[in-house]
């Protein structure tokens, strides 16, 4: 058996688009209403305040991709819509052929250049490209609910810093989650390579992996989740310089993330007038995500050994939750107009809920890469095997696609220091000038060894100041830090800021040979860089203005010079979680106070 590995288009462009180059549609709305009461009832004594919030976040995208089954059909002369396939007729009775040499093409449409080979008796027709090279699309709503109610007052009891105060309130959160796809993008309809116009749904191996040549499927869903919260605090003044705070939060998940309970307990000393002390301890609890906890299997599009694979990512409903304890500990200076701040923390994870590392998985059954030996064969890896989809026999080269699972990771330890200072100074130019900057130092983010079905996937690693690509973890800057001056007085303020986020360091092995690509002129140029991805700075402006009858105007404006995000080699050419390419956003508010 032969495989026949291509693209329909290439340099020919495909004819159904006027420039030769699919297009598809990416729409984000988002929306968010929030509103709240607030007063003070028995004699000031006790304050209240309810607040509802209600926000959606709908998305939709479409994408153009061949569909495999029509595409061999087309090739065999039976493509068409109009085409009576029960004959076997090649180019005949309605059934078109799709040729895929180059004497089918006219030309690059892009540089203009005349394909001296074309033959135009045998050019392929729109009618047949359009039959097998179909649109797919996909459409999220994700809503959030929260209600909140939370009061305030004092004990009535007396410690030699002052009153005893508390707070103590509630919260209700319901989250929502809904998925739909088009016909051909639905997995639960067109899960067989063979499901379009023959109706297969018992897919050959029980691969269902869809229709399409490179795009994924996907799984409607419509979930929901609902949590909810009580929590309190106290505030301590034990003497004039020492303070303390005890708080607790309760949360009930339902299900089988079920409860937490988790204390909060901080101290701060003031040693004298310009310095003071302050620590604080407590624990941390997150629930698996809705999505992470359904059964259904999401897909994704990563580079597997320098090809891009579907990746299938499956949720598990036996999720347990992630919790943490946190500790901190600082030091706060305030010498007349200068206020600085140094804080060390440091936060120790257990069960952290993530993806098992699709990079640890392709390494564990293929050490060598594309090339050697592999484990195929070995039975201790038989369950790692079985994650993979290949075309044809079990190899590197035949990579279809990837499963892999949310699931409770390897122990994690991230720790670091914040370090802000802020200097002041009155009366300029009618007006208060300020200069300020801050700064945050990942010294450490250590990840446990990661073993699926009792083979090591991934080895403990450090994962400060890189960028994490195809591991259980984010990319993490060791650096990311701001600046600001700012001149403002009770009528108008003016800041400038410059954003820093430091250099990550791509770890992966086997992806960073040349990338080779052709310019707007046709001309071949090379692209090595991406091992390190560059620094990322830019700059922000904000004006505010208070103007008459109760009116405030504001204007700012993000990435004042449109920077472009440093270069990464991932699938949109730059690190999504740490930079946006959005570039240059400028903002514009009046509102008007009664």
């Amino acid at each position: 058996m032969r495989l026949l590995l291509n693209r329909p288009f290439g340099l020919g462009g495909n004819p159904i688009f006027d420039d030769g180059g699919a297009k598809g549609v990416r729409e984000y709305e988002l929306f968010r209403i929030s509103a709240d009461l607030r007063g003070r009832a028995f004699g000031d004594r006790l304050g209240w305040n309810l607040a509802v919030t209600y926000g959606e976040d709908d998305a939709y995208n479409t994408a153009y991709d061949t569909l495999i089954n029509r595409y061999q059909l087309a090739l065999r002369g039976l493509g068409g819509p109009n085409c009576n396939r029960a004959l076997n007729t090649p180019g005949q009775n309605g059934c078109l052929y799709y040729n895929p040499f180059s004497n089918a093409i006219a030309g690059n449409p892009n540089t203009g250049v005349a394909n001296p080979g074309y033959n135009p008796a045998v050019a392929n027709s729109e009618e047949v490209t359009a039959w097998f090279f179909q649109e797919g699309s996909a459409s999220l709503l994700a809503t959030t609910l929260v209600l909140d109610a939370v009061f305030d007052g004092e004990t009535g009891i007396d410690l030699p810093g002052g009153p005893v105060s508390w707070a103590a309130g509630a919260q209700f959160r319901r989250n929502t989650h809904e998925t739909a796809f088009s016909a051909f993008r639905d997995n639960l309809v067109s899960p067989c390579v063979n499901t379009p116009d023959f109706g297969v749904t018992t897919c050959t191996g029980n691969a269902r992996v869809g229709p399409f040549a490179f795009t994924p499927t996907g799984r409607p869903q419509d979930i929901s989740s609902e949590v909810k919260a009580v929590f309190a605090e106290l505030q301590l003044p034990v003497s004039d310089r020492l303070q303390a705070q005890l708080a607790a939060r309760f949360e009930d998940y339902g299900g089988q993330a079920g409860t937490t309970f988790d204390p909060k307990f901080a101290l701060r000393f003031r040693a004298t007038d310009w310095l003071a002390f302050r620590g604080s301890a407590s624990t941390t609890f997150r629930a698996p995500p809705l999505t992470q906890r359904n059964s259904d299997i999401a897909s994704s599009l990563q580079s597997i050994l320098g090809s891009f694979r579907t990746i299938d990512i499956q949720g598990d409903p036996a999720l347990k939750p992630e919790t943490a304890t946190t500790y901190s500990v600082g030091v706060i200076l305030t010498p007349g107009a200068l206020r600085a701040t140094v804080d060390f923390w440091r936060f120790d994870f257990e069960n952290p809920i993530a993806t098992e590392p699709v990079a640890g998985l392709v390494s564990a059954v293929f050490p060598n890469g594309a090339a050697g030996t592999n484990n195929c064969a070995n039975p201790a890896f038989a369950e790692l095997v079985g994650r993979f989809t290949f075309n044809g026999a079990c190899g590197a080269a035949n990579i279809g696609r990837l499963l892999v699972r949310n699931a409770n990771g390897a122990d994690q330890t991230l720790a670091g220091v914040d370090v802000g200072a802020e200097y002041r100074w009155r009366d300029i130019w009618g007006g208060d000038v300020a200069l300020g900057a801050s700064l945050t130092h990942v010294s450490k983010f250590k990840v446990g060894s990661t073993r699926i079905a009792g083979i090591e996937v991934a080895p403990a690693f450090d994962g400060a100041g890189a960028l994490n690509a195809q591991t259980s973890i984010y990319p993490m800057p060791d650096l990311k830090g701001s600046a600001f001056a700012e001149w403002s007085n009770d009528r108008l303020s003016v800041r400038w800021t410059l954003n820093y986020i430091g250099k990550m360091e791509d770890r992966r092995s086997g992806v960073f040979d040349p990338l080779i690509y052709r310019d707007e002129r046709n001309q071949l140029f090379t692209v090595t860089a991406g091992q390190t991805v560059k620094a990322f700075v830019t700059h922000d402006i904000a004006v505010r203005a208070e103007l008459p009858w109760r009116t405030r105007a504001s204007l700012s404006v993000s990435n004042v010079f449109d920077e472009a995000p440093p270069f990464a080699r991932l699938s949109l050419n730059y690190d999504p979680f740490t930079a946006s390419a959005v570039g240059r956003v400028v903002k514009f508010a009046i509102s008007k106070r009664y």
